[in-house]
């Protein structure tokens, strides 16, 4: 009892680790300044918000067997690296117009790929830790529930952690306030650029050409003796 509870305090301990990692300026931006700037009720929501979505993914992590374990490893993967590149880049936190942005600009991908190789190499790191972080947890909290593979293996826990791991994304789409964590907040983003209604269909405006002698009555000159 004494050995699981060290393995489940270690997991445990690796687990935040992994995730303080990935979400650093979403932390920092969304909570630590929100209270800095006496925003305790932002700041609140916004530790609510990440604490939910943080134990939704522990569940998950645990409870998954390998092939959606690891399949979910991957998709947290794509969404962390691209807020760590980002953050390493501009020491920001990705939204919905910086995702637009990302996707206006990746176009230059190849030609920025040189000035901005360190930051991503950097951000990539990160990432490769944080998942290390994540395959050790789920390890060793396996350890300690040896007992209860009947529990872990069933299909009811399965579908469970899954609908608890993607429950948060349904929950933003809906408009519940709360920061969007890493692991998840790129499918969000683009969802939601997916399903932007287009921009409705505008009159023509009949724009007819001006009649020069009629409509110059004067010239003005304006000199800037200042600039020289």
């Amino acid at each position: 009892m004494k050995k699981s509870s060290i393995y489940a305090g270690i997991g445990f301990g690796l687990f935040c680790l992994g995730y303080m990692l990935i979400n650093e300026q979403i932390l920092v931006q969304a909570i630590l300044y929100r209270a800095a700037a006496s925003d305790y009720h932002s700041a609140l929501i916004a530790f609510t918000a990440m604490a939910l979505q943080a134990t939704a993914l522990l569940i998950g992590l645990i409870v998954l067997p390998n092939r959606l374990f690891w399949l979910i490893v991957i998709l947290i993967g794509i969404s962390a690296v691209t807020n760590l590149i980002f953050s390493q880049i501009l020491n920001d936190i990705v939204d919905l117009p910086k995702f637009d942005w990302l996707l206006t600009e990746s176009r230059h991908a190849k030609n920025a790929a040189g000035q901005f190789l360190m930051p991503a190499a950097i951000g990539l790191a990160k990432t490769l830790l944080a998942l290390g972080l994540f395959v050790t947890c789920r390890e060793l909290f396996r350890l300690c529930l040896r007992g209860q593979s009947r529990l872990l293996d069933s299909q009811h826990a399965n579908v469970s952690a899954i609908l608890l791991i993607v429950f948060p994304s349904f929950a933003f789409g809906l408009g519940v306030p709360g920061a969007i964590a890493a692991e998840r907040n790129i499918y969000n983003f683009a969802y939601e650029k997916l399903t932007i209604p287009s921009l409705p269909q505008r009159r023509a405006v009949a724009i007819s050409a001006p009649n020069i002698n009629k409509s110059i009555e004067k010239i003005i000159w304006i000199i800037d003796e200042s600039v020289g």
